[in-house]
């Protein structure tokens, strides 16, 4: 068993010399498709036909050993850790 903590990206509130001091990690989805391939959304259609499975940024995931294998394959490897 695998933990999945999706990447997030760093985004700041502004531009201005106040809020643009201001930052924070807003949670990326990572979204497996049927052809196997994997990407990296901020936003995504949950009723696309094409999706195989949804990983939601913010979101920690409990995974098996395939799907923690496919995520490594994938490039996304430094984000899972064993916990079983």
């Amino acid at each position: 068993m695998y933990r999945f903590d999706p990447p997030g990206t760093t985004q700041s509130l502004g531009s201005d010399s106040l809020w643009g001091k201001v930052r924070f990690t807003r949670g990326d989805t990572v979204v497996r498709f049927l052809d196997g391939s994997f990407r990296r959304v901020q936003v995504y259609d949950p009723d696309s036909p094409a999706i195989d499975k949804i990983y939601l940024g913010g979101h920690v995931h409990t995974i098996s050993d395939a799907d923690a294998a496919l995520l490594s394959a994938a490039g996304y490897g430094e984000y899972l850790t064993v916990i079983a």
